[in-house]
This record gives structure tokens, C-alpha cells and sequence, in this order.
């Protein structure tokens, strides 16, 4: 406010959710942006969790959905990653935090969810080298989360829409867009995700590259029609879009073949 003290950190209104017993005693308060940031990454990890084959992770951003992205990940999946690449526009103090709270993590919990090997590794565009890894992880990569409020698409579409980018299927989770003038996927990628594949006499095109013809994943098709930029810019129709809550498996999730789950709770240190 006008007339405070410019030495003093600027205190934005947020919320906090009370948390009562049973009696209707207050026992605890939750931060309103960390359980928002929490109940997302949780949507995105159910995704993750259908996914046949995560062994590489890259994750655009360092804040909260950042994070708890990749938490979950390795939460559910932590038996075959075995790379997490972080990638954000500077090497900040959020970038820092995020990797001193992954490495605080308890070595007996990253035993137990299976990713005490995983190597973690920061890129951002100061690097020399930025262009050539930012092409390598991406197409590495076997789940790319973006986290930022970006207003332009993060990479160029031709990273993962050339003949080259197409020879792997990944999950591509982009959370950050919540009015018409952001972005963080290009409008192209969206396109490709959704065209037919098949040819004018009806058969489906087998090769190598990433199958086509498919959906993108919402929360709910109201609000991606009306704020998600790159929905908005791709000209996706509501036949194109599937809401989360019609893929999501049961509450209860069985061991998964291919990674570690221990029960079916779980604690985040």
C-alpha cells in the first residue's frame, strides 16, 4: 500500500483453509495456493499413473505446481525414473527451494518409493548449450509437466511435431493458462495431438511416430473452452476435449506392474 516501508516484503492476500475435529475444534490451517497446487499435481499424477513407461521427467517452472508435480510423480512412479530435468526462465531462489525440498526428502521414503538413484539437473536459457538440451530432454522425455504463467508457447512445435519428435508418445501435462492470453503449449502440438490419422480410404496409418487421432484431457470443458489459451488458439471443438474426471482410475489404486506402490497411502515428506 502507498506509504509502507519500501525495506519491508510486500504481503499479497491469500487464503488458508481452517481444518476442524470432529467436535468442531480447529486443529489445523492449510494454505489455500499449496493445497491448490496439491489437488492439481494430484489430477496430473493420475494420468501419470497410466502411463506405461516413466523413466524421464521434465518440468517447466519452480513453484508450488511445480513441485508437487514432481513429487507425485515420484511418489507413483519413483521405481523407473531415473531423470528429472527442471527447466525455468532463471536460476532463482524458487529453483533452489525446489530442489533443496526434493533432496530434504528422508532417504528411507525415497528407498521406499524407489527413487533414491533419480538424478535431478536444472537447465534454463542462459545456458549455452540451451537450445541443443532443451531439444534432447524434451524429446527424452517420457512425461512433460508445465507449471509457469507463460503468455507464449515454451518451445518451438517442431521440437516434438517433427518426424523426429514423433517417434516417442508422452504425456504432456500444461496446468499454467487460466485466461484466453496465456500460453505454455503451441497451438500446432494441439492440432497434431487431435488430427485423424488415418488415410482417405479409411486405415489407420501403423508406423513408429507417436499415435494421433486422439483427445486432450481437461478439467472441465467450460473453463478450458473459455480460458486456456492454447485450446482457445488451436480452434480445439468440445469433440476434442475429454474432462479428467471420465479418465481417472478408482480411488484405490492397485500395484502397478511396472513401478512401486506401497499400499494405497502414502506420506509426503
Amino acid at each position: 500500500m502507498e506509504g509502507d516501508e519500501p525495506s519491508k516484503p510486500v504481503i499479497r492476500t491469500t487464503g488458508a483453509i481452517t481444518l476442524f475435529s470432529k467436535t468442531g475444534s480447529p486443529i489445523g490451517l492449510l494454505h489455500a495456493k499449496t493445497l491448490t497446487a496439491f489437488r492439481t499435481a494430484l489430477a496430473s499424477a493420475c494420468l501419470v499413473w497410466r502411463r506405461d513407461t516413466v523413466r524421464t521427467l521434465v518440468v517447466f517452472g519452480s513453484g508450488e505446481q511445480a513441485y508437487w508435480h514432481v513429487r507425485l510423480a515420484l511418489l507413483m512412479r519413483g521405481a523407473t525414473v531415473r531423470q528429472v530435468n527442471i527447466i525455468n526462465h532463471r536460476f532463482s531462489d524458487s529453483v533452489q527451494t525446489m530442489l533443496k525440498r526434493l533432496y530434504a526428502v528422508p532417504p528411507a521414503t525415497k528407498a521406499r518409493e524407489g527413487w533414491a538413484q533419480s538424478q535431478f539437473a536444472i537447465l534454463t536459457p542462459s545456458y549455452g548449450e540451451y537450445p541443443r538440451l532443451l531439444k534432447e530432454h524434451l524429446r527424452d522425455a517420457d512425461v512433460i509437466f508445465c507449471c509457469t504463467p507463460a503468455t507464449a508457447p515454451l518451445f518451438d512445435p517442431l521440437i516434438l511435431t517433427s518426424h523426429e519428435g514423433r517417434r516417442k508418445g508422452r504425456l504432456i501435462v500444461a496446468v499454467g493458462s487460466y485466461t484466453p492470453a496465456m500460453r505454455e503449449l503451441p497451438a500446432e502440438l494441439l492440432r497434431q495431438a487431435v488430427r485423424s490419422s488415418t488415410n482417405d480410404r479409411g486405415h489407420r496409418h501403423f508406423h513408429k511416430h507417436a499415435v494421433e487421432g486422439g483427445v486432450v484431457i481437461v478439467d472441465t470443458l467450460d473453463g478450458a473452452l473459455k480460458e486456456a489459451g492454447e485450446i482457445i488458439e488451436a480452434g480445439l471443438s468440445p469433440t476434442q476435449l475429454v474432462e479428467c474426471v471420465a479418465v481417472l482410475p478408482p480411488l484405490t489404486l492397485p500395484p502397478h506392474p511396472k513401478g512401486s506402490w506401497e499400499g494405497h497411502s502414502a506420506r509426503l515428506d
